[in-house]
């Protein structure tokens, strides 16, 4: 009788374990699929959100390539002398022309010591488009602190070129674009330059053969835009006012 109840006994304990075991089976199963879930959500979101971020980046190469002044601000950061269009406008653009055209208004000149009177037509194109430059860094960082972007999305992008041409510009220029950002309140445009500079080897400064090649340099464009200029307002006088509606 005994050894009956034990064996009895020791049967509904297998049973039960043999109960415990697939109940456990089923409860870790049931876990291992809400675990793959949530890693594929985080992975999905993870993907969406690069996908998200490729995208926002795309959208700023094409506002470099094709917004006008942000156009004409990366070409004068490209290039030492060069002749620019804008607005049925041409201008004959020179890196020595940044220290004055950077200037704080009413700020002494780099020539004279002076306040300056104002600034000239071509000087206020550049001081134009390098606002809009610098707008468009400012916004760029803020992207960064909200999260949209992160800060290693843009030195692996195509403007990081032109952070470091505003380094070697800024070096050229003894500090003229580091001055007009803090003048103007680019807090933002201003720490991405300066993450930028810690990054790359300092540049070095103009020499003075540099400066009298472009100077050199400089005359020809001028000419060049002159005469394209004299051009466009001849054609503008010669065609008829209808003819040029309909263009």
């Amino acid at each position: 009788m005994t050894n009956g109840l034990l064996a009895l006994t020791n049967d509904i304990t297998k049973v039960q374990l043999i109960s415990d075991d697939r109940l456990n089976l089923g409860e870790t199963a049931a876990w291992l699929i809400a675990l793959l879930a949530l890693a594929f959500s985080i992975y999905q979101y993870f993907s969406t959100t690069r996908v998200k971020r490729l995208e926002y980046l795309d959208s700023l190469a094409v506002s470099l390539r094709e917004e006008p002044l942000l156009r004409a601000a990366t070409i004068m950061l490209d290039w030492e002398v060069r002749t620019l269009e804008v607005e049925d406008k041409f201008y004959a653009y020179n890196v020595l022309l940044l220290p004055r055209a950077l200037l704080a208004q009413n700020a002494p000149t780099p020539e004279s010591g002076t306040a300056s009177a104002g600034f000239d037509e071509t000087e206020v194109f550049i001081r134009d488009a390098f606002d809009t430059l610098f707008a468009f860094f400012e916004n760029v960082q803020y992207a960064v602190q909200l999260g949209i972007l992160k800060q290693a999305d843009i030195y692996e992008a195509p403007m990081h070129y032109y952070l470091g041409k505003l380094v070697e510009k800024d070096a050229w220029t003894d500090g003229a674009i580091t001055r007009y950002l803090e003048q103007y309140g680019f807090p933002k445009a201003k720490k991405l330059v300066n993450q930028y500079r810690d990054k790359i080897p300092a540049p070095g400064k103009l020499t003075p053969e540099q400066k009298l090649i472009f100077e050199a340099a400089f005359l020809e464009e001028i000419k060049k835009a002159r005469e394209a200029n004299a051009d466009r307002e001849h054609l503008r006088h010669s065609t008829p006012a209808s003819a040029r509606e309909r263009a």
